[in-house]
């Protein structure tokens, strides 16, 4: 199991801001551990610093996409360093989750299309990678997807097939 912080015991430490990040070791370490824990979490598409316990401004997302089957697949995960949004372009209605938030999802209005930038270059997403990129930055401005959701509903734990 990730060390990956929840609300219920470290909300205090999720709502506080991150601090940018200036060195490359640094950078280094925290990348490599986002990345770990992401290709490990199969549900998952993004995770942001303060998630693993770390105050500094990094985020880490799958480059994912629906194939014809309407599944999501992914070829790599990215991470930025010191990313904002420089731009945001129309509105979406996002039923979202989160690592960190066990158990509840929420309808959340983002940006259909942003531009953003970080420490190496400046970057246009839309869609999905849009809506995943906005709410890990929220996570390094100490915002959780429950304070902007419209509608926040339980989530059903599957039960494994064959079990009544």
């Amino acid at each position: 199991m990730n060390n990956i912080l929840t609300i219920d015991t470290e909300e205090a430490f999720l709502r506080q801001k991150s601090l940018m990040i200036h060195s490359k070791n640094e950078e280094q370490v925290i990348a490599q551990k986002l990345i770990e824990i992401l290709s490990q979490e199969k549900d998952a598409l993004g995770l942001a610093a303060p998630q693993i316990g770390c105050h500094k401004r990094v985020i880490a997302f799958k480059n994912a996409k629906l194939n014809e089957q309407n599944e999501l697949e992914y070829n790599q995960i990215m991470v930025l360093f010191n990313p904002a949004i420089e731009k945001k372009y129309g509105e979406v209605n996002s039923n979202e989750q989160c690592l960190s938030i066990p158990g509840l999802s929420g309808l959340t209005k983002r940006s259909m299309r942003i531009c953003i930038s970080d420490k190496y270059g400046f970057y246009k997403l839309d869609s999905l990678m849009a809506i995943v990129v906005q709410h890990e930055i929220d996570h390094l401005d100490g915002i959780l997807f429950i304070d902007r959701a419209e509608e926040i509903h339980s989530i059903e734990k599957e039960e494994p097939y064959g079990t009544e």
